[in-house]
């Protein structure tokens, strides 16, 4: 056998196939046209959501058939992880799009949706995706199922934010999701995915859970993610050591792929309101570090993703604390917590250079959703005095002083979600607001939700401008996210509730001089200024307070029909996306039977 009939396998980022690496006979092509069997053709379909209603049948095709079997005729179910086995079809590979086109697909991915993350070398994909290129026109070829999934979730995820990149009338014609055909293509594979059991098999699994994420299928998306996590720690990528034959390089490629796999599970199953799948005292891998054969010179990935994930620690155990204003002690630990994060920020991550500023604002968003987070239901519960007031005499000392606790946390809470809009309003401005992105969307539903909470506990045009950019900023993405549609005809529901009751509605001219007296909605930051880390106010909210002051009557005691029209439209969603949209917690929060 010569040389030119071999065909090796592609390596993994960093090291040796997942599969073992073996010399694999070249099928001999033959020149004259060939019928094909029509039971080799795969048939496409057009939205992600059909996919998963053939999953089972997939699976069920992989793994085989269990017989009675005969004592000399033993059960062999290894079959499952030879994935080298199986030709991909032809018709999948031919799903790919031009390949100048998918290079720029491939930018968008590393440019905005890695940014804060970490699933594989950059020059280890671009070099599969080029081997990819020249070799589909010599099919049938053997190649691994997670290669070719892998590289289609790419396109997939790439497509979902491609409409930053080229102008939104020629992304938008047939309002369907975007990449909803490279999707559906990769799902085809994750049975075999599965089989597989490597390292691919678990950016795989992350990578589908984050497209679903994105794209209204929040079920399908704890499902994978699961999947990823349970691979991972299958393969004991959460466990500190290195295998005999793995180098370096490759180890803390799987340690940046553990924490960027821990860190979305714990923030997602945080907002949806999921429990842990993995704690942090079985974790015993260290920490990502840079690496000059992985790191670029100057670049800021690892560090940001580092800062990152000890903010989601830092998170992990404050939620765990449960409602943290009932005791000061734990109450004084937690703020302690955070400010110690912040302050431990290095510098080059709180420039808002044009190259990071997405990436780095994001970072402080998150830092500021956590105080949204744990604030949101000391506010709520404020409202809730509002509407039924305890009687004075029947308080002791003790919930006086978590009263107390409880306002300075809503005050906190309030501020972030300022904060919150500030960013979301100048991604818009700067065209990085992305309609598929989830952080965009959950942050900035949930921070106009808890300003207009807070607008029922203190004079409500000092919300004013913020909620209109906010739910501005809304609009943009439901043109085209369907999930932020559902969001914005939610917000807009309580918006109006809130405005009818505070007496915001029919008062002239109030929002129309907030929103000339402050700043144009275009206005960026310089290239020298750093992110604010809620060192001081928001600048939106100290632009004109003492004016709001001045121009608004105190707000009259709340009507109990408040949310009358808003839990109709509730009642049409489960908890689950109501903990997404930003809603959590409002229904035992107006009922007077419900304990607090």
């Amino acid at each position: 056998m010569n040389e030119q009939d071999l065909v090796p396998e592609i390596d993994i980022p960093g090291g040796k196939s997942s599969t073992s690496l073996q010399r694999i006979s070249r099928p001999r092509a033959n020149m004259e046209p060939q019928p094909i069997d029509p039971s080799a053709t795969v048939v496409v379909d057009s939205t992600p959501s059909a996919s998963h209603a053939s999953f089972l049948a997939a699976i069920s095709d992989t793994i085989p058939p269990v017989h009675t079997r005969s004592e000399d005729s033993p059960v062999n179910l290894s079959s499952l992880a030879q994935e080298e086995d199986a030709f991909v079809p032809v018709t999948i590979l031919n799903q790919l799009p031009p390949y100048e086109d998918a290079q720029v697909l491939v930018d968008v991915f590393f440019t905005f949706l890695e940014s804060n993350w970490y699933y594989f070398d950059e020059n280890w994909f671009r070099n599969l995706l080029t081997e990819m290129y020249m070799n589909k026109a010599s099919a049938p070829l053997r190649k691994q199922c997670t290669t070719i999934c892998l590289v289609f979730l790419v396109l997939a995820l790439g497509s979902t934010f491609e409409h930053i990149f080229r102008p939104a009338d020629l992304l938008f014609r047939d309002r369907g999701i975007p990449g909803s055909t490279f999707f559906v293509q990769a799902i085809k594979l994750i049975p075999r995915v599965i089989a597989a059991n490597s390292v691919e098999s678990v950016i795989c699994c992350l990578l589908t859970s984050l497209y679903l994420l994105g794209t209204e299928d929040i079920s399908h998306h704890h499902t994978y993610l699961g999947l990823a996590l349970n691979l991972a720690t299958g393969l004991s990528l959460h466990r500190m050591g290195m295998e005999n034959d793995e180098t370096a390089q490759a180890h803390e490629m799987k340690v940046r792929l553990f924490w960027t796999i821990y860190s979305i599970e714990r923030q997602t199953s945080v907002i949806i309101g999921l429990p842990t799948m993995l704690q942090l005292k079985d974790i015993t891998v260290s920490l990502p570090q840079k690496r000059q054969d992985l790191d670029k010179d100057g670049s800021q990935r690892v560090d940001r993703l580092v800062a990152f994930t000890k903010l989601t620690m830092v998170m992990d155990e404050i939620i765990n604390a449960g409602r943290i204003e009932q005791s000061s002690t734990t109450y004084d630990w937690a703020w302690c917590k955070l400010e110690s994060w912040k302050q431990s920020v290095q510098a080059h991550l709180l420039f808002t250079q044009e190259s990071s500023f997405r990436a780095n604002a994001h970072l402080d968003i998150m830092y500021n959703m956590i105080w949204v987070n744990i604030g949101r239901g000391a506010t709520l519960r404020l409202v809730r005095r509002r509407l039924y007031p305890v009687v004075a005499d029947s308080r002791s000392s003790e919930c006086d002083e978590m009263y107390l606790r409880s306002q300075k946390l809503a005050e906190r809470c309030t501020e972030s979600a300022t904060i919150v809009i500030d960013w979301i309003e100048q991604l818009h401005s700067r065209n990085l607001l992305a309609r598929f992105s989830f952080t965009d969307f959950h942050t900035c539903s949930s921070a106009v939700i808890v300003l207009l909470l807070n607008a029922l506990l203190r004079t409500p045009c000092h919300q004013l401008l913020p909620i209109a950019r906010g739910i501005e900023a809304l609009r943009f993405m439901a043109n085209g996210s369907t999930l932020a549609m559902n969001a914005l005809r939610l917000v807009e529901r309580l918006q109006e509730g809130v405005y009818k009751t505070t007496g915001v509605i029919g008062r002239g001219g109030i929002l129309d001089q907030q929103l000339s007296s402050l700043q144009p909605p275009g206005q960026n930051f310089s290239q020298s200024d750093t992110l604010n880390l809620a060192r001081d106010m928001p600048y939106v909210t100290a632009a004109n307070d003492t004016a709001c002051d001045d121009a608004a009557p105190d707000i009259a005691p709340l009507d109990l029909t408040l949310f009358a029209d808003l839990e109709p439209s509730l009642l049409e969603y489960s908890e689950q996306y109501l903990t997404l949209f930003g809603f959590d917690g409002f229904g035992s929060t107006f009922d007077p039977n419900f304990p607090m």
